[in-house]
């Protein structure tokens, strides 16, 4: 991992205490379909291409939480126009922790170009 990938992942676990949990909210596009499971970018994306008015959210499912680090697994939502943040992916009725990208989109592209998922342990030195 390059520093700056590390600055990365270290920056997103020091705002883990900003965690979401987006509401949960079964769609359907203009053409009648669902959402794809495993497509969440490309949900999103599609979802905002459809409805103008709310935007993608890119960023991290957070699992496995612990004061050691955790699984941030790349991820995107959706916001409609107060900013409230749905889940249309994810078919579960159990919210799933989000915490979003800092920075530009295609910085969340870069990463996400080598990142799909990432293990992160804190450094606790020594």
């Amino acid at each position: 991992m390059r520093p700056e990938e590390q600055d990365y992942f270290d920056a997103l676990f020091a705002c883990i205490d900003e965690q979401v949990f987006p509401v949960v909210r079964r769609v359907r596009f203009d053409d009648g379909t669902e959402p794809q499971p495993n497509e969440c970018h490309e949900n999103a994306a599609r979802w905002v291409e459809e409805n103008p008015e709310w935007r993608v959210v890119p960023g991290w499912l957070v699992s496995g939480l612990s004061a050691y680090g955790c699984c941030f697994d790349a991820h995107s939502i959706v916001a409609d126009r107060s900013g409230r943040l749905f889940e249309i992916t994810l078919p579960s009725a159990t919210p799933t922790a989000f915490v979003s990208h800092r920075g530009s989109k295609a910085q969340f592209e870069n990463i996400l170009s080598c990142f799909k998922q990432h293990i992160y342990c804190c450094n606790l030195g020594g």
